[in-house]
């Protein structure tokens, strides 16, 4: 009985000590956007970031290395 106990009370605490790992790995988010759509004419491409002229002004979208760019919704060459 004292095992059956005991073993209760362990599987009890590591249950509890994963669910608060894991709410507070969940309430963690990266403050920046993983993702953007612009509508408009390509201005100009670098390696690291891409220009597009839009309605309200121009806007330089910064790229990660292994980013996708579409053109037209095809994916553009990488590279």
């Amino acid at each position: 009985m004292r095992k059956r106990l005991t073993f209760i009370i362990i599987s009890i605490t590591l249950v509890a000590l994963m669910l608060c790992g894991w709410t507070a790995y969940a309430a963690t988010s990266p403050n920046t956007s993983t993702s953007t759509s612009v509508l408009g004419t390509f201005k100009s491409i670098a390696s690291d970031a891409v220009t597009v002229n839009t309605n309200t002004g121009d806007q330089t979208i910064p790229l990660a290395k292994s980013v996708w760019v579409y053109r037209n919704d095809q994916k553009g060459p990488t590279g």
